[in-house]
């Protein structure tokens, strides 16, 4: 299940054991819920890996994220998810490079 909920750590969103579910910091535009959706999902993987003696140690987080919003990018761009598009995810590009000096 994914909630929308302050996270305890200030992230944009996070995986929530007790609860069993991802936690997204509210008023998050639609492509930067699909990528923490993404990325908790593959911390999950990589967590079961761990605890299966498949990989020794945990996956560096930068490649994680850069993982996490290839895959969001790629499913977005394939028109495969409901509710995100193209123009979701030029909108958070625009907001990632900041105020321009026009």
């Amino acid at each position: 299940m994914v909630r929308e909920d302050e996270t305890e750590d200030g992230t944009l969103g996070t995986w929530d054991e007790e609860r069993g579910e991802i936690r997204i910091a509210p008023g998050q535009d639609p492509f930067v819920k699909l990528t923490v959706v993404i990325r908790e999902i593959m911390r999950a993987v990589e967590t079961m890996m761990l605890q299966g003696a498949q990989i020794p140690k945990r996956i560096d987080h930068d490649y994680v994220e850069k993982g996490a919003y290839g895959i969001a990018t790629l499913l977005v761009h394939l028109d495969m998810i409901d509710g995100v598009s193209v123009s979701d995810w030029r909108q958070f590009l625009k907001a990632q490079e900041g105020p321009s000096d026009e």
